[in-house]
């Protein structure tokens, strides 16, 4: 027997351990992003299945892993254990029900009621009231992801959200694997035409070497991309992986599926409505963060590169990284988009990396969407977040 779940507050994970270690002392219980999970799965003929009900169903994170391993359950006997704040509709019937479908013996499911998990959760804490002043009552969609160790909070994050530069994140990451693959060094030259110098962008690199053509490293392209968000060199990127399909489809490649890209930064100045086309999760760019800190996505020479870069970012400086201590070090990307004509700022955001002192690493996400609040006020929203979370790790 094993026991597996999702848990964002803790609570799932406290009810599966119990329910498992009453049955089975000596069985495992393990949480769904587990490296190995899928051998200790098939390692047991039967397993709990633990998670929180979501707008009475099973988180979409949970869905995706049954289906994109749907041979993994035939045979396999099977208990859903849902979760719930005050309504579950059918939450572990829905759950259930598609492991059965690939052949799962269901021996049966259970509802648990919890505790409010959004209120009510410690990494998220001050008092209710003071927690709601941060997302409630503002005009605009604020979603959360925050990993810890084992421990993940996802709020709102069924909505996809604009990412905006937060996507060259993800194109550093594809660009570094490409030049991986091909044996490029980090310092090689290459020749940027005057033609894909864009004068209708923001381009750091552009206006310090107006109207001309540019001899540059691979190094700089990248730390003029992540460290700096240079649209031109974004876009030089882009068409290097051979299209903002292949960063789409590499990273998807990663397991990480709540996303989708399909747009540049010259596109996306064309219409800014073309800005909604490209989207994730705040959970899939927390995941996408953890796998580079711990999977060996990339080289270690590569890895410390970006790492770095991202530790240098200049951007946000009053976002997520404004609620924590100054002698904290925090990598990240940060995006927003322009306002439209009515004045909604369609995305802003921040994620990143938040070093402990203790050693441990909080990977961070928090997205914005449609908001007609302030600038000021959302990088208010996102400098609140952070603190609670830094104050709740660091007791």
């Amino acid at each position: 027997m094993i026991g597996i779940y999702l848990s964002g507050t803790g609570n799932t994970k406290y009810c599966v351990t119990k329910l498992v270690k009453l049955i089975d002392a000596s069985a495992d219980v393990v949480p769904l992003e587990d490296e190995f999970i899928i051998d200790k799965i098939k390692r047991n003929e039967t397993v709990i299945l633990g998670y929180p009900t979501q707008f009475s169903n099973a988180p979409y994170m949970v869905r995706d892993f049954i289906q994109m391993h749907a041979s993994l359950w035939k045979g396999r006997k099977m208990i859903c254990v849902a979760t719930m704040g005050a309504f579950s509709g059918d939450g572990s019937g829905c759950a259930a029900r598609l492991l059965k479908k690939y052949g799962a013996v269901i021996l049966g499911g259970v509802h648990i009621k919890m505790p409010d998990s959004i209120c009510d959760s410690k990494m998220l804490k001050k008092s209710a009231e003071e927690n709601e002043k941060i997302i409630k009552g503002k005009q605009a969609s604020v979603g959360v992801a925050i990993i810890h160790n084992d421990d993940i909070i996802a709020i709102a994050n069924e909505d996809k959200y604009p990412t905006m530069s937060v996507f060259k994140f993800h194109i550093a990451v594809t660009a570094l694997k490409k030049m991986e693959a091909e044996n490029i060094p980090l310092d090689k030259m290459v020749y940027i035409k005057q033609k894909e110098m864009l004068k209708n962008t923001y381009s750091p690199l552009r206006d310090k070497y107006p109207d001309q053509g540019i001899r540059i490293s691979y190094r700089d392209i990248i730390k003029y991309t992540v460290s700096i968000s240079d649209n031109n060199t974004c876009d030089w990127l882009i068409r290097f992986v051979g299209g903002i399909d292949k960063v789409d489809s590499y990273i998807k490649s990663l397991g990480i599926k709540d996303m989708n890209f399909t747009e540049t930064e010259e596109s996306m100045h064309t219409d800014i409505m073309l800005c909604y086309n490209n989207w994730s999760t705040p959970l899939a760019i927390a995941q996408l963060l953890k796998k580079l800190h711990t999977e060996n996505i990339l080289t270690k020479e590569h890895f410390a590169f970006l790492e770095t870069a991202m530790l240098d970012c200049v951007s946000g400086k009053n976002k997520l990284i404004a609620g924590l201590p100054t002698d904290i070090k925090f990598g990240h990307k940060t995006g927003r988009s322009n306002r439209t004509a009515d004045g909604i700022q369609i995305s802003e955001g921040d994620a990143g990396v938040i070093y402990l002192p203790n050693g441990e690493k909080c990977y961070i996400v928090v997205l914005i969407k449609d908001s007609r609040e302030s600038d000021d006020d959302n990088a208010k929203i996102m400098a609140d977040i952070s603190n609670i979370v830094y104050r709740h790790l660091n007791k």
